[in-house]
């Protein structure tokens, strides 16, 4: 992404219940409002107090009571897996990811629109006339030539239709030159691979809507299958690389389920599961900090997919 993201999602419900902003007076509230944005811009905080109270907004409070402030807002800080010298917030960083994830997909599917709106133009400079457009601009061409040398020999002036033309027998129709599809010349029906769901795709999806909170399960496991699918399309995913990235996506759904925010009141504060599987939105990519738990049930395919 060439842009940082000058926005992110705020959710009041959970910020407000969190038992660390809850137990914050007025003061404590306001400097870890600030601190928030401008963690959001820079990509952190500084670690250091000194550092910190270098900050605009900060210069004018003492040391002394900054610190007094920073203790109740400090739980809700960790040091940053990039560098030592910043601290992040959790939550913050997971908004992070998905808003990384949805411009990146806006911007994949920018490129890709704009790559299909030039081979259109580039197919449609250098299409080849159909078999019926040669046979019927071919048809058209002989006949304006015969009528043409007609004329000429003996001076007529042509009698019949518009243009002189005579009524042509529907044996001898330009279609009647069209030969048969092969499948109907052998009796065979021809059967579509389309409506043949991939094994793999068929187990994640049944995975992927057993474990969803069933508050927030909107869909069927058809329309998650073909969610699936979709999101294979727009992430150009090839064949022999569909099992290992169906696999990181049930991980990745597995990692959210386990999440406090997922589990929370039975889950009422998920994701909407046709939500979090829409193609363009990429929410799905998204990582969180939570690794899926080993006892948590994942998608193996059989030996022989």
């Amino acid at each position: 992404m060439k842009k940082k993201p000058s926005w992110f999602k705020l959710h009041p419900t959970d910020f407000l219940a969190d038992r660390n902003v809850e137990r914050m007076n007025i003061a404590e509230f306001g400097l870890y409002c600030y601190l928030l944005m401008r963690g959001w811009i820079d990509g952190g905080i500084p670690a250091s107090l000194d550092e910190l109270s270098r900050y605009a907004m900060l210069r004018d409070i003492s040391l002394k009571r900054l610190s007094r402030l920073w203790e109740a807002v400090s739980p809700c800080w960790q040091e940053s897996l990039n560098s030592p010298t910043k601290l992040v917030n959790p939550r913050q960083e997971m908004e992070r990811v998905v808003v990384k994830s949805y411009w990146d997909g806006k911007e994949r599917a920018g490129k890709a629109s704009a790559a299909k709106r030039q081979k259109q133009k580039d197919d449609a400079s250098t299409s080849v006339p159909t078999h019926i457009e040669q046979v019927l601009n071919g048809r058209s061409t002989t006949k304006t030539k015969t009528q043409t040398n007609t004329q000429t020999q003996t001076g007529d002036t042509p009698s019949e239709g518009v243009n002189g033309g005579t009524t042509s027998s529907i044996d001898d129709s330009p279609f009647s030159r069209l030969e048969p599809d092969s499948s109907a010349k052998n009796g065979r029906t021809r059967t579509s691979k389309r409506n043949q769901t991939d094994p793999v795709v068929s187990g994640v999806a049944a995975n992927i809507h057993g474990r969803h909170p069933a508050v927030r399960r909107d869909c069927g496991v058809a329309a998650i299958q073909k969610s699936l699918q979709a999101i294979l399309r727009h992430r150009e995913i090839s064949k022999h690389q569909l099992q290992s990235y169906l696999a990181r996506l049930d991980r990745n759904h597995a990692a959210w389920c386990a999440t406090e925010q997922w589990k929370k009141d039975g889950g009422q504060y998920a994701k909407g599961l046709e939500n979090w599987l829409a193609p363009t939105h990429e929410r799905y990519e998204a990582e969180t900090p939570i690794t899926a738990d080993a006892s948590v049930s994942l998608y193996t395919p059989a030996e022989d997919e």
